[in-house]
């Protein structure tokens, strides 16, 4: 794994970190759920099952 490919993320959580803030301004709660549900919606069209798709969170 490039931890470098992480730079921009890591360097935003550490940001969110130091200031107390919960949520960024750059990637919103509300546009990560939005991309959670297309992706859901893309692997349901295609039939995409993943391993972690079949476990049972306790």
């Amino acid at each position: 794994m490039d931890i470098g490919a992480y730079y921009y993320e890591i360097a935003e959580f550490i940001n969110l970190i130091q200031s107390g803030r919960q949520e960024s301004t750059i990637n919103s709660l509300e546009n990560s759920l939005i991309t959670m549900e297309i992706m859901d919606e893309i692997r349901r069209q295609t039939g995409v099952v993943l391993p972690a798709d079949n476990k049972i969170i306790d």
